[in-house]
């Protein structure tokens, strides 16, 4: 059990690092024998790499080799390397306000999945979220979103206006629910992400109420964000480590205790049968 659980940490703070540096997490799984671990998919789609089998059993679409991931800052792009003056006022705008919408999207995207939304392998038509730029979502009404353009998407021929209508509600319904654990962030100190991951053992241990999961997950979402925000005003890279590892351990809490609510939840099913 010891060693499942080392290799199940292993595998989110992997995950939680590709993320970082703009990777995508697929719904598609590792097609290795006894894995079934979503891929992750690099920026320009030339990659495809799982966490668990790492780059031997991966299957790249070009012959590019990525080494595993360190640290944050084998990722990060020297500044040095953008040359400014060679970019007109337009195109330093517009590759800011990409940038920027790549943030928000992730952000979101993020906060989605951490309520049950699916991640798809489909692309937001519309042109306004720059082309190949943000994934759609699927919210457990089986309604595909765009966290950028707030615009959903039916797979359904010949639905009519009023179900457009109710499953748009249903999806904001949900972002709106979503979006409240981001508004906590004022209510945590800088200690919290200590306090909550030294004493994770104890919240496993009481994790049958269902009040405690909500706290939880609630106040690790809220400290996910303010660390961001950190980040994205940081400058120093030693700074920037540090809280690259605080976001990754309380993605690493935040999946766990999504992975005991599901056994928790198979395991009542099968009593029921």
């Amino acid at each position: 059990m010891a060693s499942e659980q080392s290799e199940l940490d292993r595998i989110t703070r992997l995950i939680g690092r590709y993320l970082l540096t703009g990777w995508t997490l697929s719904d598609e799984a590792c097609p290795n024998k006894g894995c079934d671990v979503p891929l992750l998919r690099s920026k320009d789609n030339s990659i495809w790499l799982c966490a668990r089998c790492d780059d031997s059993n991966s299957k790249p679409k070009s012959t590019t080799k990525m080494e595993p991931v360190e640290t944050y800052e084998s990722f990060a792009p020297p500044v040095e390397s953008i040359d400014m003056e060679q970019d007109t006022p337009e195109e330093v705008e517009e590759r800011q306000l990409r940038r920027k919408q790549s943030q928000l999207a992730a952000q979101s995207i993020g906060e989605r999945m951490l309520q049950g939304w699916t991640l798809l392998d489909e692309i937001c038509p519309n042109e306004t979220c720059y082309g190949a730029s943000v994934p759609l979502v699927r919210s457990r009404y089986k309604k595909k979103y765009c966290v950028i353009c707030q615009k959903c998407y039916m797979d359904e021929p010949g639905l009519d206006s009023d179900d457009k209508v109710d499953s748009e509600s249903d999806v904001l319904r949900e972002a709106s629910m979503v979006n409240r654990g981001a508004k906590e962030v004022h209510r945590i100190n800088e200690n919290d992400a200590e306090f909550i991951l030294k004493d994770f053992a104890n919240i496993r241990e009481d994790i049958k109420s269902s009040g405690v999961e909500t706290r939880t997950i609630v106040t690790l979402k809220a400290k996910m964000e303010e660390l961001r925000e950190q980040l994205e005003n940081e400058h120093d890279i030693g700074n920037i480590n540090e809280l690259c590892q605080s976001l990754q351990s309380c993605v690493t809490a935040l999946v766990t205790i999504e992975e005991l609510i599901f056994k928790r939840h198979l395991a009542v099913g099968k009593t029921r049968k």
